[in-house]
């Protein structure tokens, strides 16, 4: 497994790799934000429903190191399965 990287099984059973980012900056009024990822790239845009279900509205986010799973779609990179390091 790369260190840059973790496994893990979301609520399905389904492995899911996580890696390793940093919150660019969110805003809850516009409900999203974005995440620098450490293996460079485009920004990862995510919204405010993965950050909920996280458990993380209540937290200031800009600058926090976080564990993400990266979603590729034509035009558009997003974050899910958010988790603090």
């Amino acid at each position: 497994m790369d260190s840059d990287k973790l496994t893990v099984t979301d609520v399905f059973g389904t492995p899911v790799e996580l890696e390793y980012g940093t919150f660019k900056w969110f805003d809850a009024r516009k409900g999203y934000g974005f995440i620098v990822p450490d293996k460079g790239g485009r920004d990862v845009f995510v919204h405010f429903e993965q950050i909920a279900l996280a458990g993380l509205g209540q937290r200031k986010l800009d600058g926090q190191r976080i564990l993400f799973h990266l979603n590729l779609k034509p035009g558009k990179n997003f974050a899910t399965h958010l988790k603090l390091p």
